[in-house]
């Protein structure tokens, strides 16, 4: 059984972030960021933790869990962290939506 996740992230520079995004997590799952098709993976291996999936689009980084049920919320706030911590002065907000509308974790930069 999987559980998924979505969070759509506004973003001046949504690639950047992106490319950010997989350059911090490197050491602690396996990553891919594809440039030209702005299309990238996180893949957290260790104990099948779970995957994410990033596509960026205009002004916007969408990313997508795929996971096992009681490691979704684990990999919201790995990831809901990260983002909000690589923003900056971008004052991010990520907000997991779980399937069927229902609200996630929610994570805002502090500043």
């Amino acid at each position: 059984m999987t559980a998924s996740a979505t969070a759509r992230i506004r973003s001046a520079r949504p690639g950047r972030l992106a490319k950010a995004l997989t350059a911090r997590f490197a050491s602690s799952a396996r990553t891919e960021w594809d440039s030209e098709a702005e299309r990238g993976s996180l893949i957290f291996a260790s104990d099948n933790v779970g995957e994410v999936d990033m596509i960026v689009g205009d002004g916007v980084l969408l990313l997508h869990i795929e996971s096992s049920p009681e490691h979704r919320d684990q990999l919201e706030a790995i990831v809901g962290t990260g983002v909000v911590d690589l923003g900056g002065e971008e004052n991010l907000v990520v907000q997991w939506k779980h399937p069927g509308g229902g609200d996630g974790s929610r994570w805002v930069a502090s500043g």
